[in-house]
């Protein structure tokens, strides 16, 4: 599926998920929500995509919230 987006589509998506972890689940560093991720979904575990991706666009999003509040 993500081989199939564009870049900016993919990011968009990972930002998606990472704001709606920083709701759902406060506190949760990057890595732990990666995980959190790759446990809902396994096939992340493989996707190249998003292991050099997700991460970082959750230190963002969560910058992003901490800065607003």
């Amino acid at each position: 599926m993500l081989s199939t987006m564009n870049e900016e589509d993919i990011i968009q998506m990972f930002s998606k998920l990472a704001i709606s972890i920083i709701v759902e689940h406060q506190g949760m560093t990057s890595k732990e929500a990666k995980l959190h991720m790759e446990t809902i979904n396994p096939a992340f575990r493989q996707d190249v995509i998003f292991q050099a991706l997700f991460e970082v666009c959750y230190n963002i999003e969560l910058c992003k919230i901490m800065k607003n509040n």
